[in-house]
C-alpha cells in the first residue's frame, strides 16, 4: 500500500465516530439501519435465491444444499463490496451524501472492516463446504480481485479521473462470482453453463445501468452514467439491456424447452417503460430510485420466466 493511501485510511478511519443518537445503541441494531439504507439484505437474499433456484431448476433437480451455499455466497459478496466501498468513497460521500449511515454517525469505519473481515471468511467457510477444489480455488480468485479492487489497483487518483474505465474495472468482479456460483451449483454441460453465465451478465448490466442513473434535482457527484453520458445516452444503455434481458430469457427458454411465457416478460416490460417515461419526463432522485426498482422487478420476473419454463 502506497504511504499516500496508508495516510489517507489512517485519517479517514479516525474521523469516522458515532454520533447521537447512535452512540448508546447496540452494533446488531445499528448494522440493521446501515444495511437497510445501503445494501438491503433482504433484496440481496431475494436477489441470490431467485438466480440459485432458478439456475438449479434449469439444469434439472433442485439441489437445495447448493443452492441455499450458492445464495448464501451472492448475498455475502455483495455485502462484502458494500463494505469495502465506505471507506474508498468516504471523502466523496462527505460531499455529496451528507445523510448516509456512516456519514451521520450511525457505524463506523472501523466496525464496518471487522464485518467485512467475518463476511470473507463466512465466504471461504461456504466455498470449502462444496468439497469442490474448482470452487474454493475461484473462491481465492474472486478474493483476490476483490483486494485489488478494495486498494483501486493501487492507482486510486488515475481511476477516479477515469470513471468508465473504473467502473468496468470493478465490474470484472462479478463476471467471476457469475462463474463461481455456476460452478457451485454445479451446471452442465459446459454449453449451457456458458449461456447461463451470459444470463446472469445482461441482468447485472441491465441492473447496474439503472442503478448509475441519478436525478437532477441533488448536488452533482459526477458519479453517475446520466452524469458522465448524459441522461439520454445513460437511458438508452438501460433500455437497451432491459429490452436484451427479455430477448435473451426468451431465446434461452426457446433453446431449452422451446415455450416462453411472454405475458410475464412484457409484464417486467411494461414497468420499465412506465419508470423510464416518468424519468425522463422528470429526471429526479426520486424518479431515478423508481427506476432502479423496476429493473429490479424485471430481474425477478425474468428469473421467474426461466424457472417456469
Amino acid at each position: 500500500m502506497r504511504k499516500e493511501e496508508k495516510k489517507r485510511l489512517d485519517k479517514i478511519y479516525k474521523s469516522s465516530k458515532l454520533k447521537p443518537p447512535y452512540t448508546n445503541q447496540s452494533l446488531a441494531h445499528r448494522f440493521w439501519v446501515f444495511q437497510n439504507e445501503r445494501v438491503p439484505l433482504i433484496v440481496m437474499l431475494a436477489i441470490g435465491l431467485s438466480i440459485s433456484v432458478t439456475l438449479s431448476k434449469s439444469s434439472g433437480n433442485i439441489n437445495w444444499y447448493a443452492t441455499i451455499i450458492a445464495t448464501l455466497m451472492i448475498v455475502l459478496y455483495f455485502l462484502q463490496i458494500r463494505l469495502a466501498d465506505e471507506p474508498k468513497d468516504y471523502e466523496h460521500d462527505n460531499q455529496y451524501y451528507p445523510n448516509r449511515p456512516v456519514q451521520r454517525g450511525v457505524i463506523t469505519l472501523k466496525e464496518l472492516s471487522q464485518l467485512k473481515t467475518t463476511s470473507i471468511t463466512c465466504f471461504f467457510v461456504l466455498a470449502a463446504l462444496t468439497g469442490s477444489i474448482e470452487v474454493f480455488l475461484l473462491a481465492c480468485l474472486q478474493q483476490l480481485y476483490s483486494y485489488l479492487t478494495r486498494h483501486e489497483f493501487f492507482m486510486r487518483n488515475w481511476l477516479r479521473k477515469h470513471f468508465l474505465i473504473y467502473q468496468f474495472s470493478h465490474y470484472i468482479q462479478l463476471l467471476i462470482l457469475d462463474w463461481l456460483i455456476l460452478s457451485v451449483l454445479r451446471i452442465q454441460p459446459l454449453s449451457q453453463k456458458l449461456l447461463f453465465f451470459v444470463f446472469i451478465i445482461i441482468m447485472i448490466g441491465m441492473v447496474e445501468a439503472s442503478r448509475t442513473i441519478g436525478g437532477t434535482d441533488g448536488k452533482a457527484a459526477k458519479d453517475r452514467y446520466s452524469y458522465i453520458l448524459g441522461i439520454n445516452l445513460a437511458l438508452g444503455s438501460f433500455v437497451f439491456l432491459t429490452i436484451a434481458s427479455a430477448a435473451y430469457t426468451a431465446y434461452l427458454i426457446n433453446h431449452l424447452v422451446g415455450n416462453t411465457k411472454w405475458f410475464i416478460l412484457i409484464i417486467g416490460l411494461t414497468l420499465v417503460a412506465w419508470s423510464v417515461i416518468k424519468y425522463k419526463a422528470k429526471p429526479t432522485i426520486k424518479n431515478a430510485e423508481i427506476m432502479n426498482g423496476t429493473s429490479l422487478v424485471m430481474y425477478l420476473l425474468a428469473a421467474l420466466t426461466l424457472y417456469l419454463k
